[in-house]
């Protein structure tokens, strides 16, 4: 696990990226010495990428050599019969995916774990992730509708995904109503400070944080108690 971890480090540093061919003839070698492979061997590669693949879409652009050699290891953790990918790894493959800018892919990965029932917190936050930098405000609505409808869950991280998503595909108003109406109805996920400063920021950028402050004051008097100065609109 050490020798793969180091060749995707130093064949990053050296090509920019770590051959896939090659790891996987590490990986086959590790085999033949008897040496289990567990979802670790995929995890390694697929954390490499994502960072890869994190710097490539600073641009907004897909790095199609990039995309294209985690396609390579999903069919590689698909046809690998001596592994049974656990959650851990198909989360980290979808956010892969999203951090490369393959919506699409993302997408069908979360869809096969919804149906399989194996979804988790984090496959939610990184579908709304998804979502949001994709723009598909359709897909987000209903997939999170679903999941409350399902009775999902869903934990303060999931929440604040769906108030970033909202407010990033342009839905600043429903992201302040899901903030100071729908938070907390289950009894646990109360909006926090990070919950109001998320919707803030994006309020601030189109001159509309006077009128989520107001409603943050009137609807969520606890939480604006909380607030420092800077976010209720003070000077420190």
């Amino acid at each position: 696990v050490v020798v793969l971890s180091t060749f995707c480090e130093f064949s990053t540093k050296l090509l920019g990226y770590p051959p896939t061919r090659l790891y996987m003839e590490i990986v086959r070698d590790m085999r033949m010495a008897g040496y289990p492979i567990t979802t670790k061997v995929y995890t390694i590669i697929l954390q490499q990428l994502a960072t890869l693949g994190r710097r490539g879409s600073a641009s907004g652009q897909m790095d199609e050599n990039i995309a294209r050699l985690v396609r390579r290891v999903h069919n590689f953790i698909t046809v690998d019969a001596s592994i049974a990918p656990d959650i851990a790894l198909w989360n980290q493959l979808m956010n892969t995916y999203q951090q490369c800018r393959c919506f699409a892919e993302a997408l069908l990965v979360f869809d096969s774990l919804y149906i399989s029932g194996q979804h988790d917190n984090a496959s939610v936050s990184i579908l709304l992730d998804t979502c949001a930098f994709s723009g598909m405000y359709e897909t987000a609505y209903r997939v999170f509708n679903k999941l409350k409808a399902d009775s999902f869950p869903l934990n303060i991280r999931n929440w604040n995904n769906w108030l970033e998503c909202l407010c990033r595909v342009g839905r600043l108003d429903e992201a302040t109503k899901a903030l100071c109406l729908e938070m907390g109805r289950d009894g646990k996920s109360t909006p926090t400070v990070e919950s109001a400063r998320i919707v803030l920021k994006f309020a601030t950028e189109h001159r509309k944080d006077a009128q989520v402050r107001s409603a943050i004051q009137l609807y969520q008097p606890e939480l604006w108690k909380k607030l420092p100065p800077d976010l209720r609109g003070r000077k420190k």
